[in-house]
């Protein structure tokens, strides 16, 4: 007799259904194929929900902004050079990204699926912002996030920054002395 099941039945001397139960999860050929296809399935199925409730790769992605012009004057239209900080990064299409503004703040909304056009792959994207009043501004990147039912789509705001525009009539120097 196996040394193992015999622990066993001498720790739980209780009712035999008892020890049966105990016995069945220590003996390795008294599990059911039953039983073992069920964990096996939810071993699956756990895995899969954790695949599933990872972000995007995009989501791990961590976002830097560039401003061109550097200085940017009233009639300058203000580009955000969007740069990966891990290198290649799939970015969504200037022409679905929206930009807002409310006040003295401007909002450049990225919305990321799990699919991404290669088309759209690189180091940094620009995204042309307009032409803005002489002041201060405030950039915010919001990336938003698509997944599916049962997890819940969300957004962050990975960039908020501000950025200066001056009168066009001040002179901007942006030249070098030749």
């Amino acid at each position: 007799m196996d040394a193992r099941p015999r622990r066993v039945k001498e720790f739980y001397d209780g009712g035999a259904a008892e020890r049966r139960i105990v016995e069945s999860i220590e003996s390795p050929n008294a599990h059911s194929a039953t039983g073992c296809t069920k964990m096996r399935t939810f071993a699956w199925a756990a895995l899969a929900a954790a695949v599933a409730a990872s972000p995007p790769l995009a989501a791990q992605e961590h976002f830097g902004v560039e401003f061109l012009p550097e200085l940017p004057s009233s009639h300058d239209v203000v580009i955000a050079r969007i740069i990966s900080e891990f290198g290649g990064s799939c970015f969504p299409d200037p022409a679905f990204s929206p930009i807002s503004r409310t006040q003295r703040t401007v909002e450049l909304l990225f919305f990321f699926t799990d699919a991404c056009d290669p088309a759209f792959v690189g180091p940094s994207w620009d995204y042309p912002l307009g032409t803005f009043d002489p002041g201060t501004w405030v950039f915010v990147l919001k990336s938003c996030y698509s997944n599916p039912p049962p997890i819940e789509s969300f957004c962050i705001n990975p960039i908020k920054t501000p950025f200066v525009v001056v009168a066009a009539d001040e002179g901007v120097f942006r030249g070098g002395f030749d």
